[in-house]
């Protein structure tokens, strides 16, 4: 499903998480109010006994972003099971959304059920939001399986099934538009605190179907791969 977002300031990318889990907040909540539980399994993505789901197949929540940089839309997507009436219902009735307290209200419309089948097919991807590999990597010696191309290269293999060429891998310099929590070495660097993000460009044999989303909170908006235009190619 892919609404649009609107309000007086559009959040930027740097809060695509925070807006993505407002999204997935109000979900579980009108789906409470349809059903009185909130025990959803794709809309939550938690199991039955309460502990995360670690094999990506619950529910996507995916803002996107427009020329400016700036968050226009979210679209919600479950790629291997479809939602069940209730849960389709419940995502129909979010008409709003406050991702950070007070201010930060956007208002919500539908404006596409669409289909999985309706999904962009290419060969050819390239990063739509920052791509931050799961694991940190510390140049350690012995661990350069740890690099991001590796990392991306094997999370695709594992969640596609084919393989792919990574062109390329570039750090997103400056501020970088996310901040995750983890455990921390006692010896890291302080400079390291911040999860480095990248911009990447992907390559396959053959056509694979989107949506694809590889990373770090790859179900809230981080790590999506759009298909490259012709200039881009």
């Amino acid at each position: 499903m892919k609404f649009t977002v609107h309000g007086r300031s559009l959040p930027s990318a740097g809060a695509i998480v925070r807006v993505a889990c407002a999204f997935r907040e109000c979900s579980l909540a009108a789906y409470q109010v349809l059903t009185g539980t909130r025990d959803s399994f794709l809309l939550s993505g938690h199991k039955p006994d309460g502990s995360p789901d670690g094999a990506h197949r619950h529910a996507y929540y995916l803002p996107a972003l427009n020329g400016h940089g700036l968050i226009c839309e979210v679209i919600v997507v479950s790629p291997l099971a479809a939602f069940t009436p209730e849960e389709a219902e419940a995502i129909r009735l979010i008409r709003a959304l406050r991702w950070n307290g007070p201010g930060t209200t956007l208002s919500v419309a539908l404006v596409s059920e669409g289909d999985i089948d309706e999904a962009p097919i290419a060969c050819h991807w390239i990063s739509a939001s920052p791509y931050v590999p799961m694991r940190r990597y510390w140049g350690t010696h012995g661990k350069h399986h740890l690099t991001p191309e590796k990392q991306l290269a094997t999370e695709f293999s594992r969640l596609v099934g084919v393989a792919c060429e990574v062109d390329r891998v570039i750090p997103i310099r400056g501020l970088v538009p996310v901040r995750i929590g983890s455990r921390q070495r006692q010896a890291a660097p302080a400079a390291l605190a911040r999860r480095e993000a990248f911009d990447a460009v992907i390559r396959t044999r053959a056509p694979i179907r989107g949506p694809l989303v590889l990373g770090h909170s790859a179900h809230f908006g981080l790590g999506q791969f759009r298909p490259a235009s012709r200039n881009e190619a």
